[in-house]
């Protein structure tokens, strides 16, 4: 959740890619129907299927707390990692 700039920082780093996430959610349509640059992974925007995944893997960190009331409110009930500043499962 989240295609921001520090995000793509991170996963070229750990060197993630479609390999370990299939696509990345962010609200920006902006954003939305490119890949992300190295790693080429899609970003698409938020849909329903989202709510099936086990796991999101929150790429906007600084905004977790309102990706978390998101997920939750919209009925999400898989877990939330949070790999900054702590890595954390919610």
């Amino acid at each position: 959740y989240g295609a921001a700039g520090r995000a793509n920082t991170l996963l070229n780093y750990c060197g993630i890619s479609t390999q370990y996430l299939d696509y990345i959610v962010d609200e920006s349509p902006s954003r939305q129907d490119r890949f992300t640059p190295g790693t080429n992974i899609p970003i698409v925007k938020p849909s329903k299927k989202d709510l099936k995944a086990d796991y999101i893997l929150i790429l906007a960190w600084n905004y977790q707390e309102q990706i978390v009331e998101k997920c939750r409110k919209s009925g999400y009930k898989g877990e939330l990692i949070i790999p900054l500043p702590k890595v954390e499962v919610v």
